[in-house]
């Protein structure tokens, strides 16, 4: 008895071990997703920044 106990605990110790990796997995892969997006966001940022700049100049001659 005490030892299908302790073997459906291990079992289900294990199965939460692996819940984890999953959602660490899930929560690295999402950040890496923000840093992607955030990097594109910050080079269309400057992208633009420097058109209005090259239109600025091209106004003022």
């Amino acid at each position: 008895m005490q030892n299908d106990m302790k073997k459906e605990l291990d079992e289900l110790f294990a199965f939460g071990q692996e819940v984890i990796g999953l959602l660490e997995q899930e929560i690295r892969q999402r950040d890496n997703k923000i840093n992607m997006l955030e990097n594109n966001y910050k080079n269309i940022k400057d992208r633009l920044e420097q058109m209005k700049q090259s239109l600025r100049n091209l106004l003022k001659d």
